[in-house]
């Protein structure tokens, strides 16, 4: 299983899906318990839906959550530089990041410590709302 250990003791659990493409940083789902098992209970899942012959998908598990472990740190700053370093471990300069649930309040905060790294930032809901399901069912789908 492929670790990254960070100067404060910490250990980030992640992994690598596909190779050549570009690069998506997954940002899961789970609120502080973010971790890659999470995905398998989106309506979404980037790591069954999105092709790896595009695209080259690096999912982690954020600070003491799934497989990772260490000290929570500095607030959303110390998950940006996780990211950050994720990426420059995997010798990543740009890539695009998508997140699910929590997943925008990390990204936010990874465009305003490091915005040159990111090439955009897509969201996946993390639920059918009723809006969506009304409206389908009037357009007959």
């Amino acid at each position: 299983m492929p670790f990254l250990t960070r100067p404060d003791g910490a250990t980030i659990y992640y992994e690598v899906k596909g190779a050549g493409g570009v690069p998506v940083l997954l940002i899961s789902p789970g609120g502080m318990g973010s971790s890659i098992e999470k995905w398998d209970m989106m309506p979404f899942n980037p790591w069954k839906q999105l092709p790896t012959d595009q695209f080259t998908l690096i999912g982690m598990d954020q600070r003491n959550a799934g497989k990772s472990s260490g000290p929570i740190g500095e607030g959303w700053d110390t998950y940006s530089q996780d990211q950050l370093a994720l990426l420059e471990h995997l010798d990543i300069e740009k890539c695009i990041s998508f997140g699910s649930c929590i997943g925008p309040s990390y990204q936010f905060n990874l465009l305003k410590t490091c915005s040159r790294k990111v090439y955009c930032c897509c969201y996946a809901p993390t639920h059918r709302s009723k809006h969506t399901y009304y409206r389908r069912r009037e357009m007959g789908r």
